[in-house]
């Protein structure tokens, strides 16, 4: 998890319909996140991530919703927390909106 401005950074170069679920991909050799291709705006990190395929790269997304962003390998179980969590914020939000007018 980090700061939103980070994703937002990375949010910028992407084009999807779900600005909440952002396309990555992870780079194993240079141990970055970037949007397919492009080599900036990119987040670095100090280790490597396990392989999900015998492939330099790996896909991932970026979860921007709420007051904190992550970013998961697809396919991982951090990745089913993080989808969990979305659908969890979806269901409950009329909810809390109603209780924030309250």
């Amino acid at each position: 998890m980090f700061d939103p401005e980070i994703g937002r950074a990375l949010q910028k170069e992407t084009v999807t319909q779900d600005q909440e679920l952002c396309p990555l991909n992870f780079y194993h050799d240079t141990r970055h996140f970037s949007y397919k291709f492009s080599s900036y705006p990119r987040l670095e990190i100090p280790h490597d991530l396990p392989r999900q395929l015998n492939a330099n790269s790996s896909l991932a997304t970026l979860h921007a919703y709420g007051v904190i962003h992550a970013i998961t390998l697809n396919g991982t179980s951090d990745a089913g927390f993080h989808h969990s969590i979305r659908e969890s914020i979806h269901r409950w939000q009329p909810v809390l909106d109603k209780l924030k007018d309250t």
